[in-house]
């Protein structure tokens, strides 16, 4: 036998071997292409490609691995070095060689790898032309389609009878019946709607093969020859056995078993899909609740994962989980297979909606929602003794009719073994253990009798594990509860009862829902803005709406949020405490319809019968808990449960059996988990548990609840808040080159840290130091004075929110509860903070943030660094830097999306302390000209008047033309050169599409000019943004660093400034004119291009003692190596004689000679970044490394490898 997956490879190698031969498959034959891709394109070129590919991997690898040879030991190993090489050598190393042998290498494992990749290249081939052998396999949506034309004359001879049979058989809906009796149209129309309605329901059958078959043996069943002459093939095709006579007799179920199952669709068309009575039901239709998860033979690792996403209430995380198949839509719950009988078993928590989904499954029946045909539906509850206890099939009627209509019900179920009726099974969990191996109910789930019989079981999740091994069993599903699109959904669905408005809300919001952002609504209904608010208020409220996956509990927050007049609790607890109490009052009421509950508002308020019941309920809550138990007998609480019993536990535990046993539990965890907190701090040594389950990862949310019901204010809490967390954005610390950089143009700030890019701001502790569970307490407890504490406590008054991440800069992603959290505890803190960087942060995060900063806080902020993320809106923004926590603010690195730039300038310079301006986004505004015009005229006189900020740096990204960035780049540029301030000044105009000028010389002149006090300017805009003619621009300038990019300006500012001591120029200049103008430099990046401009560079760095940091780049192709020319002809010396771009080269021997000499005779340099191209001799390379490891004045030293550039381009010459 040979593997499929063998063959596939063997027909994509052979594939390879006849590309270039010639056409090779059908496709080409006929002038076809597969629409993914060109599969012929490119093939005459495919052996040259391939042998340069080997060719240039050649000399790579032979480079390397003379080098690693020169650098083995004797024993064999090797040396450890660190080589620096550019992105494209790297990519070829880490493509053919693997990226783990980059650093350090071994010649086995470099020659394994090349063998591996090489033979990968033998065995591709166009697998996707070869998808191996097809199996021809009857499609019954296109056998019914093609003999529809054919179908239609006879069907309407016959077409009432056909109908009748059809709708008897569960073939078509009542409406078709309906439509072929009363439509006022011929027959043969009729009949060609009848078969367009049976092509639409076979196309979503559960069983479409099946489904045709008995369509056909109808049809058949008329003895029309006709009718003969076209279904006897197609159920030949579809594998059926046919009499030779022909002869078929359709069998309808007895008049008695459709009375019944008419009867028994009334009675489930009449009853309410949601059954719970308390808490109140959320909605009044089904409407996708429920997401199932289909999953099989599920190990207990994966099993704890989910259960650990169900606890917490992450349900949208149980999908992604082992063993998930993804959700599955309720429409497509029975769809098994062609040849299976489905039994279906489904679990799921309590209060999950099991029992709601077996309602919504008889409800589509009795609507005849499901395609496929059953005759009956029996619900069979099994927490009903006398279904759990059923001897005979009739017992299992829950709906009593006649005893002689049930005695024809139940022969005909046992004379078709069960073909045709679908029974579910509710609460297999109710069962003993006896009856779970004996009851009628478990025979069928076992196919022992009733074979052919469709079959649903629900059971809580812990009972389900005997049921799942059982081989009778072929899908398991899980009922997991809302997802948080749902909860939306439902709140909104049962708060406004307009059916109507309440899809139109829904539709309103469907973007809203699907990107997760704040709902809005533009209707004027009350019902509608109360439902949009809670599904915000749930957004931010991550802690509730964690919970809402479970209807019950959704249930219960819409109850406490309607009673409250449309406002969440502020605290857990507070919403919690309301809940319980409106429940027991709901018990009281139930019990005494005359008792007046009014008076009862807090917990502490029972009346004089129920606190001890109450209490008593609290202690097994807590018993429980301690021992992980969320189930218990009576046997374990009988002390308890006995007193509770009598009050039916004020309606807060639920009753069911398992082996042969009473058992209990609470609606739901979280209940548990809050009555328990109230034994803590009620009746027992409330600090001392505090303090012994402070790390039990089980205890955490009944810590919250003990902190919202003491405040945390005995002074032994101090001790979790008072502890000097470091919490300050450590940074890698800069080379001397940026150090160095820093110095000239951002002097206000310490010149060893970086500010501009995130890179430098890398945390070196973990995510868990931000101790988010003590957020979260200190919002539950609402103590200001513990938040005072945690601030002082930590150290450097600072706090950022960037971590490391696989060595990767990340930010510490936080709930949209965890931002309220962290904007109530700064906001509460009292102190001024050194710096606050909340990294990168989206829209809402910022305004949940902001809500959480009190308006009357005494917090203070010097420094922040904020990175508004999407699509965000600057006002927000804005509106958050004006609250009294920034109006002291000094340093301010803003980035932001499409904003205004003049408006949010002119409101960053209000702020009465900023002395530092980063400001990134991209330009975008709402105004016409001349209003825009006018705010350009109020930015200039506000930059004019500034006498705070020193240090304005602007990066800007234009992405559509806008005729007002002129005016904007204008008015910007007129009022730093009035400003009398700001000595340092960065401008950074990134351009996707060519805009207009937008910079003057007459603009540049009068700033170099008027402006005294500008020290620093930094520039970097695209040449066709800027309206400049060489030498236009004759002031001298006082500036002391200058960094531009373009040639038009560097070439018109350069020659009228003099004195600069630092200089960054990313684009070749002559290196004697800048050693002639700026004799004191100390600081400079350059590009060399020609060989004159390297030689003229180093012959002046010979004699130079003022710098102190130089970067050296190299124009690609400026410099040549000697295995250039000994490889390839065209570099022939007639070649080097005649070229004239060649003259303007240098050899890498020269090049490597030159810059030896010059590092050798300098005696000031201290930071050095230079390129050296490979390959070179060992001797010259020996030569440079002896002159480097003398010259102790060079501290920071950094080296970039590269090979030859001119070599790929006189490779891809000679190909």
């Amino acid at each position: 036998m040979i593997d499929v997956c063998q063959w596939r490879a063997s027909i994509g190698s052979w594939n390879c071997c006849q590309a270039a031969t010639g056409p090779r498959s059908r496709y080409e034959s006929d002038g076809e292409s597969l629409p993914t891709r060109n599969c012929t394109s490119g093939r005459d070129k495919a052996p040259v490609f391939q042998a340069s590919a080997v060719d240039l991997i050649s000399f790579i690898v032979f480079f390397i691995l003379s080098l690693c040879a020169s650098r083995l030991t004797p024993t064999g190993h090797c040396i450890s070095f660190q080589l620096l090489v550019d992105d494209d050598i790297s990519g070829w190393l880490q493509l053919y060689v693997g990226a783990s042998i980059v650093g350090s290498f071994n010649l086995f494992t470099v020659s394994f790898h090349l063998y591996f990749y090489f033979l990968l290249i033998l065995l591709s081939g166009d697998v996707e032309l070869n998808p191996g052998p097809e199996t021809d396999k009857p499609d019954a949506p296109s056998l019914l389609c093609s003999a529809s034309a054919e179908l239609t004359q006879p069907i309407s001879t016959t077409l009432y009878t056909v109908t009748d049979l059809l709708h008897a058989k569960r073939l078509i809906p009542l409406d078709t019946k309906r439509e072929m009796y009363f439509k006022g149209e011929t027959n043969e129309k009729k009949a060609g709607r009848l078969l367009i309605t049976l092509e639409t329901l076979l196309k979503a059958s559960l069983n479409p093969e099946q489904y045709l078959i008995n369509v056909c043996y109808i049809l058949l069943s008329q003895k029309l020859d006709v009718l003969t002459e076209i279904t006897v093939p197609i159920l030949n095709q579809l594998g059926e056995s046919i009499p030779d006579d022909h002869n078929i007799t359709i069998i309808l179920p007895p008049d008695d078993v459709q009375k019944y199952a008419d009867a028994l669709k009334q009675k489930y068309k009449d009853q309410p899909i949601v059954a719970t009575e308390w808490p109140p039901r959320v909605g009044k239709d089904f409407f996708g609740r429920l997401t199932l998860i289909e999953g099989q033979d599920l190990d207990k690792k994966t099993a704890d994962q989910r259960n650990w996403h169900m606890l917490r209430g992450q349900i949208d995380e149980i999908p992604n989980t082992l063993g998930s198949k993804g959700t599955i839509k309720i429409e497509n719950l029975l769809k098994i297979g062609s040849s299976q009988i489905p039994k279906i078993l489904v679990d799921g928590p309590p209060g999950i909606g099991k029992t709601t989904l077996c309602r919504k499954l008889l409800n589509m029946w009795s609507n005849e929602v499901f395609d496929c045909q059953y005759d009956l539906v029996l619900f069979c509850p099994l927490r009903n003794i006398k279904v759990a206890k059923a001897k005979e099939l009739k017992d299992l009627f829950v709906y009593r009719t006649t005893s002689d209509r049930e005695r024809k019900v139940v022969e005909w179920m046992s004379e078709n073994e069960g073909k045709g009726v679908f029974i579910i099974f509710d609460g297999w969990d109710e069962l003993s253990d006896k009856l779970k191996k004996s009851s009628l109910a478990a025979s069928i789930i076992r196919n022992e009798m009733l074979a052919f019989c469709s079959v649903v079981v629900t059971s809580r999740s812990y009972a389900s594990a005997s049921l799942s091994a059982l081989p009778s069993i072929n899908r398991y599903i899980q009922i997991i509860g809302f997802s948080v699109e749902e909860i939306s959904t439902v709140v909104i669905k049962t708060l406004q009862n307009d059916p109507t408005l309440a899809d139109n809300l829904i539709d309103e919001n469907k973007c809203n829902s699907i990107l997760n952002s704040f709902f809005k609504t533009t209707q004027n209904s009350k019902n509608s803005q109360l439902a949009v608010k809670l599904v915000n208020d749930l957004k931010v409220r991550g802690d509730v709406q964690s919970l809402c996956y479970i209807p019950m509990v959704c249930s219960m927050v819409i109850l406490v949020y309607w009673k409250e007049g449309g406002q969440l609790p502020t605290t857990l607890t507070q919403l919690y405490e309301n809940f319980i109490l409106q429940t027991i009052k709901k018990d009281i009421k139930r019990k005494q319809p005359e008792a007046d509950t009014r008076y009862i508002v807090s917990l502490d308020d029972l009346p004089l019968e129920l606190p001890s019941l109450f209490k008593n309920l609290c202690q097994l809550a807590y018993t429980n808990l301690a021992a992980t138990r969320l189930t218990f007998s009576l046997q374990q609480s009988n002390q308890f449960l006995t007193e509770a019993a009598k009050e039916d536990y004020l309606g807060l535990l639920t009753k069911f059996r398992e082996c042969d046993e009473e058992k209990y539990q609470f609606l739901h965890l979280s209940i548990q988990e809050f009555l328990a907190a109230w034994w803590i701090v009620k009746y027992d040594n409330t600090e001392t548990k505090f303090n012994n389950y402070f790390h039990n990862e089980h205890f955490k949310m009944c810590l919250r609840f003990v902190a919202g019901l003491t405040h945390l204010e005995h002074e032994s809490y101090q001790q979790y808040f008072n502890r000097g967390i470091d919490l300050q954005c450590k940074k890698n610390p800069l080379r001397k080159f940026e150090t160095s950089h820093n110095h000239w143009f951002y002097k206000y700030l310490n010149s060893d840290t970086g500010i501009l890019d995130y890179d430098y701001q890398i945390r070196i502790i973990n995510l868990e130091d931000l101790e988010v569970l003590l957020l979260q307490l200190l919002y539950e407890s609402q103590n200001t004075e513990l938040c005072q504490l945690f601030a002082q406590s930590m150290k450097g008054n600072s706090l950022c929110l960037m971590c490391n991440s696989d060595r990767q800069v990340d930010f510490i992603k936080l709930g949209l509860f965890d931002w309220l959290c962290l904007g109530y505890f700064i906001s509460s803190s009292g102190i001024k903070w050194n710096q606050l960087d909340l990294g990168k942060v989206r829209e809402q995060s910022l305004s949940v943030f902001k809500t959480g900063l009190s308006g009357t806080s005494q917090s203070q902020c010097t420094k922040m660094i904020l990175h508004l993320q999407g699509n965000s809106n600057a006002t927000l923004a804005l509106n958050f830097l004006n609250k009294p926590l920034l109006q002291n603010i000094q340093q301010l690195i803003f980035k932001c999306s499409q904003c205004d730039t003049g408006l949010v300038l002119m409101q960053l310079f209000n702020l009465p302390q900023l002395k530092m301006l980063h400001l990134t986004c991209t330009f975008d505004t709402d105004l016409d000209e001349t209003s825009y015009a006018s705010k350009c005229t109020e930015l200039e006189q506000c930059i004019k008047r500034n006498l705070k900020v020193q240090e304005l740096i602007i990066i800007q990204t234009i992405n559509t033309k806008c005729k007002l960035l002129e005016l904007f780049i204008t008015s910007l540029i007129r009022g730093i050169t009035q400003n009398r301030m700001i000595t340092s000044f960065t401008l950074e105009q990134i351009d996707s599409i060519r805009s207009n000028h937008l910079v003057t010389g007459s603009m540049l002149e009068s700033l170099l000019k008027e402006n005294s006090t500008l020290q620093a300017l930094s520039m970097n805009i695209p040449n066709h943004c800027i309206s400049l003619s060489v030498n236009e621009v004759k002031e001298m300038s006082r500036l002391t660093a200058l960094e531009i990019s373009g040639s038009i300006l560097m070439n018109s500012l350069l020659p009228c400034i003099e004195g600069l001591k630092c200089l960054i120029l990313p684009l070749p200049y002559s290196p004697c004119l800048i050693f002639k103008s700026h004799p004191n430099l100390q600081q400079l990046t350059l590009q060399l291009d020609t060989a004159k401009s390297i030689n003229d560079f180093f012959t002046n760095l010979q004699t130079n003692t003022t710098l102190r940091a130089l970067r050296v780049e190299v124009k690609e192709g400026s410099v040549y190596t000697i295995c250039s020319i000994g490889r390839h002809h065209c570099y022939s010396s007639d070649y080097v004689h005649s070229n004239t771009d060649y003259k303007k080269c240098m050899s890498a021997s020269s090049y490597m000679s030159i810059i030896t000499t010059g590092i050798m005779l300098n005696t000031g340099l201290q930071q050095l970044s230079i390129p050296v191209f490979l390959p070179i001799t060992n001797k010259e390379i020996k030569e440079f490394l002896t002159v480097i490891f003398q010259k102790h004045n060079i501290t920071e030293l950094e080296i970039h490898f590269q090979l030859d550039q001119t070599y790929y381009f006189q490779n891809d010459e000679k190909k």
